[in-house]
């Protein structure tokens, strides 16, 4: 299952929020308070969203597989608005049923908020690969220096 958390859950789960945040984005240490309070903020302003990927076990409890940050951008120039999805961190195994679940959820907040296309941002590999193989292709690379 794949959940939107309300602003006021998101300090529920920071902890680990932080943790996907920090390992998926490749913040440099002396960095990463800040860039974490700033997201912080977004989360809790509803300007960014957080949304959990989990499965039940076998026991009924829920175990969190993955997750994904999202924040919906304007393109005054081209007119076009995209979610960007951002923070993509797994967990654990996560099954093609959750996958398929999750990109169906992302595409149906994308239209609701009037974007026009989904973009995602990760420095894993596995997580481009993952994209790749469900319907998102590789329209640039990017590059970027921190300034100390």
């Amino acid at each position: 299952m794949l959940i939107k958390l309300q602003p006021d859950q998101v300090g529920l789960l920071w902890d680990m929020i932080r943790f996907a945040i920090v390992d998926a984005c490749g913040v440099p240490k002396e960095l990463q308070q800040d860039f974490t309070n700033k997201m912080l903020g977004q989360l809790m302003s509803g300007l960014a969203q957080c949304w959990i990927g989990y499965e039940l076990d076998d026991k009924g409890d829920k175990k969190i597989h993955f997750i994904v940050t999202t924040k919906v951008v304007g393109d005054d120039l081209y007119g076009l608005r995209t979610l960007v999805l951002s923070t993509l961190h797994g967990f654990r195994f996560i099954s093609n049923k959750l996958i398929d679940e999750a990109i169906s959820k992302f595409e149906e907040y994308a239209r609701a908020n009037k974007c026009g296309i989904m973009t995602a941002e990760s420095s894993s590999r596995s997580a481009g690969e993952f994209l790749l193989k469900h319907g998102f292709e590789e329209h640039r690379v990017a590059y970027r220096r921190f300034v100390h």
